[in-house]
């Protein structure tokens, strides 16, 4: 997924219910399908953003998650994962109705998970968000 979206919902330990395309695919995630109590083990980890559209709901999150190991890699329904010490500094620092970014870099056959999230400000795109005040958006690259 790529695209332009904004931060609509912001969820300290949210409840992860896995979307019906994922349960589709791994009928074990089933048992979720009302929902996975917040904790250390849930997929969304320690924080989630919304992202919604013109649409609506997008279905993306940018979120944390358990498995740092799965950084930076294609392997969910889209959301964008980070580290948990990284989504709770993002969401600290993020307002509800951010403009989030998200640009396609091709094929990942031949370079590095994405390394940076940018701040999408006027005069002022290309710093990154472990530095300065909250944020009126961000830039993700997606592979």
């Amino acid at each position: 997924w790529h695209g332009t979206a904004r931060i609509a919902l912001k969820r300290e330990w949210p409840t992860w219910t896995p979307p019906s395309a994922m349960i589709k695919r791994q009928p074990e995630l089933a048992k979720w399908a009302n929902g996975m109590p917040p904790g250390l083990s849930n997929p969304l980890g320690a924080r989630a953003m919304y992202l919604f559209n013109k649409k609506g709901d997008s279905g993306y999150r940018l979120h944390g998650s358990p498995e740092w190991n799965s950084i930076g890699h294609a392997m969910s329904s889209g959301c964008i994962r980070l580290m948990n010490q990284d989504i709770i500094d993002l969401y600290d620092r993020t307002e509800t109705g951010a403009k989030v970014i998200v640009m396609y870099r091709g094929p990942a056959a031949h370079r590095r998970p994405a390394e940076g999230l940018f701040a999408d400000r006027p005069g002022n795109t290309d710093v990154p968000t472990k530095t300065g005040p909250k944020r009126s958006g961000f830039c993700f690259q997606a592979g």
